[in-house]
């Protein structure tokens, strides 16, 4: 911005002297100015308006560059933090899986079912495991009892917040156990609340 403000500035000087030559030059000649003189001010003041004004395009190329340097940088760094988020939901997804399948509690299940499914749903090339997950989910919900049913409340806001795309297969039957999955839920907060 500053480089912008110098050739403007530049270039606005530079046009005063020109338009002061030039009344000067159409007066009468009482400064010494001939017309050799004026041609040759004139045509001064032109060669360092194109040179500040190449100058100034110069910069502005080397300051392009090095941002689209920086821009390819920034997404290097985007695309290498989005494989360690995915590595990352990847291992929890697993350890998620692990303890649903050795825990006895319905509600650790059901908290380990949800945490898997938040960390799966974004993938679509694992939608049957999804479905899977949330069958087990709803069945955990559906024997729950109804203090089990109440200390899942907490994790509406987790589950309200998951995105099912709607390019992934089995995508209505996942729809469904994810609308009656939220019914129940529900129902058991308001009975709680109310």
């Amino acid at each position: 911005m500053k480089k912008c403000i110098i050739a403007v500035i530049s270039c606005a000087l530079i046009t005063i002297v020109c338009t002061i030559a030039t009344i000067c030059g159409n007066t009468n000649n009482s400064i010494g100015l001939y017309y050799d003189d004026y041609v040759g001010i004139l045509a001064s003041f032109i060669g360092a308006c194109t040179t500040i004004m190449v100058g100034f395009q110069i910069a502005s190329h080397l300051d392009i560059h090095a941002t689209k340097k920086q821009l390819e940088q920034l997404k290097a760094e985007r695309d290498e933090t989005r494989k360690d988020i995915e590595q990352v939901r990847t291992y929890l997804s697993s350890i998620s899986v692990l303890v649903s399948a050795l825990s006895e509690n319905k509600v650790i299940r059901s908290l380990a079912d949800i945490t898997s499914i938040a960390c799966d749903v974004p993938k679509t090339d694992n939608a049957l495991v999804t479905l899977n997950r949330y069958k087990s989910l709803f069945g955990n919900i559906k024997n729950a009892s109804y203090a089990e049913r109440k200390a899942l409340s907490g994790q509406l806001p987790k589950l309200r917040n998951i995105n099912i795309p709607n390019d992934i297969d089995h995508y209505t039957e996942i729809i469904g156990l994810h609308a009656e999955i939220l019914k129940t839920l529900e129902e058991a907060a308001k009975e709680q609340n109310g």
